[in-house]
């Protein structure tokens, strides 16, 4: 079950707890209001429950009513837009726009994000001896399932202790996962825990069932995006050193809109997008500089935005 499936389940469980005191409609249920609303609005109301329909108060504010179906999407937007801040911060976006969307629907959904994110990493290997790079002959991928978020290094054998030296480095940046799972095995997992358990004596591992038709799908297509993507870096580079174009490859495929999260890993990892660098729009007066760009001629705030 994915994290919207969980959410709509726990939602509807919501619904069905409060009976009738509830302000969260079924598509069918708000289909019938709005048919209501337009045959009051030519007809008249008929009784009391229709003229519960009718705004009161011409000059308030006039706010969307979202369905149960709705619910997710609207709190995972908002949520990503104020860059995955608290419940409290996430419902006052929602209400610029949205009537009916509580501050608990937003604790609900927090709740599943901050248990989902990292909750399960991916290790895989792709092997690459058949076209070395210098040492190295094979790639590391590790993915949050989560996120998508993936992490790539070259690597000179497939042995669990350089694995792990390389997750080692992974988890310490970003954090460690709570299941680890790979298509190579529970005994190559095994083998990793028990390196890293010697690397990071605190941390702890629930070694995941490898080899679910899900993620074995995904491992093979990233897999394959992988290796087209490398040809075509090695090809426009004029260079055979996959082991640097691995660098370029990872950040493109975390900066690309998923499929199924409908956003970008890195969003979703950091809280924000990506940046590279100076803003493109300061680019042509920066270009009429010979000399190296100092902070002191521009007008740069804290938090590394320029003028």
């Amino acid at each position: 079950m994915d994290m919207k499936e969980q959410f709509d389940k726990r939602l509807e469980e919501i619904v069905n707890q409060k009976s009738g005191n509830n302000v969260i409609y079924s598509r069918a249920a708000y289909d019938k209001i709005v048919n209501d609303l337009l045959r009051i609005k030519t007809k008249g109301t008929s009784s009391a429950e229709e003229r519960k329909l009718i705004r009161k108060r011409k000059n308030d504010e006039i706010r969307q009513i979202a369905t149960l179906e709705d619910m997710f999407s609207i709190v995972r937007d908002a949520h990503s837009r104020i860059g995955h801040g608290g419940e409290r911060k996430t419902f006052l976006e929602i209400q610029k726009k949205w009537a009916n969307v509580t501050l608990e629907i937003c604790k609900i959904y927090i709740g599943f994000f901050s248990s989902s994110i990292m909750s399960r990493g991916q290790v895989d290997l792709i092997n690459y001896q058949t076209l070395p790079d210098g040492k190295f002959n094979y790639v590391m991928t590790y993915v949050d399932h989560f996120s998508k978020f993936c992490v790539l290094r070259p690597l000179t054998s497939e042995s669990s202790a350089e694995v792990a030296h390389n997750l080692l480095d992974v988890f310490l940046l970003i954090g460690a996962p709570s299941i680890l799972q790979s298509e190579n095995g529970r005994g190559f997992v095994n083998s990793l825990i028990a390196e890293l358990r010697c690397l990071w004596p605190e941390t702890n591992f629930i070694n995941g069932r490898p080899r679910h038709p899900h993620s074995q799908g995904e491992v093979e297509r990233l897999n394959g995006v992988i290796k087209e993507k490398l040809a075509i870096w090695m090809r426009d580079n004029d260079s055979d050193r996959w082991s640097l174009g691995l660098k370029f490859i990872q950040w493109q495929i975390n900066i690309s809109v998923d499929a199924t999260t409908k956003q970008s890993p890195y969003l979703l990892m950091f809280g924000q997008e990506p940046r590279v660098g100076i803003d493109a729009d300061l680019m042509p007066k920066l270009l009429l500089l010979s000399a190296p760009i100092m902070e002191e001629d521009l007008h740069c705030d804290d938090d590394g935005s320029c003028e």
